[in-house]
């Protein structure tokens, strides 16, 4: 099988700029979720979600991986 440069740095390139847009989009939210832990925000939203996630069979907390 013959790889053609050009696609194969192509392919790299397109790689590389979709890595660059979802650094932009995941790294905003890891550091607001980090922040969030610890403040008593996600208890709360915990407790909030909790009838919903019990309807759902799954704990209050699974609430926070949801809404991450």
């Amino acid at each position: 099988m013959i790889v053609h440069w050009e696609t194969f740095l192509r392919g790299i390139r397109n790689g590389l700029k979709t890595s660059l847009i979802l650094i932009k989009v995941v790294i905003p939210f890891y550091v607001l979720i980090s922040i969030l832990k610890e403040t008593p925000v996600i208890s709360y939203a915990a407790d909030l979600f909790s009838p919903i996630m019990k309807y759902l069979g799954l704990p209050g907390d699974a609430a926070v991986a949801i809404l991450a």
